[in-house]
């Protein structure tokens, strides 16, 4: 929609679909090669009943030229993630929020 009606490209943006978090952000690949920071809820739960390895979704945005990071700043946190989907898959409460940059 932003080149479709030639508006600016948001420099932020907040994403919490309830496990669609990969369905969105792989559609919208012209928007997310701009500079932008996408702040994501990441529910393992919700993804693995959408059909997706959580881990994919952050493979794809890593792919894509994305840092990833945790609220507190840390990047690199691949490891971590992995545990805490291995804790979401025991409990579907389990969720956080990631911080996505490409700059």
């Amino acid at each position: 929609m932003v080149h479709k009606f030639g508006l600016k490209p948001p420099f932020l943006v907040k994403i919490d679909v309830q496990g669609g978090e990969y369905h969105v952000l792989s559609g919208g690949p012209k928007t997310l090669m701009n500079q932008i920071t996408i702040l994501s809820e990441f529910w393992p739960y919700g993804l693995s009943q959408s059909g997706i390895n959580p881990l994919h979704l952050i493979d794809m945005m890593t792919e894509r030229g994305f840092t990833v990071f945790n609220l507190g700043g840390r990047a690199n946190i691949r490891e971590k993630l992995v545990r805490f989907i291995e804790l979401g898959n025991e409990n579907p409460a389990v969720s956080t929020d990631l911080i996505f940059r490409n700059f």
